[in-house]
């Protein structure tokens, strides 16, 4: 709720100027594209970190009579 107070290392903070400073230290999000096709996404947060995400255009919404349930598998599979 608005006006709620928070305790971040002893400083009273409200709940709004620790959104907009959330906000303000987002990364810019660079969209590039590799000769095969691939895009890929890019943040230069300034740490030394990595993380890795992969999205498919995949899934039930992709999915006819033939391969039903399919992608369903895969995810229980892959998460083994």
């Amino acid at each position: 709720a608005a006006g709620r107070s928070l305790y971040f290392g002893g400083n009273r903070l409200r709940s709004t100027q620790v959104a907009t400073q959330v906000v303000l230290n987002v990364p810019e999000t660079r969209v590039s594209r590799l000769d095969n096709g691939l895009r890929v996404a890019s943040e230069d947060s300034g740490i030394s970190t990595c993380t890795v995400g992969l999205w498919i255009d995949a899934g039930s919404r992709y999915e006819n009579e033939k391969n039903n349930g399919t992608a369903h598998f895969l995810e229980h599979m892959a998460f083994k």
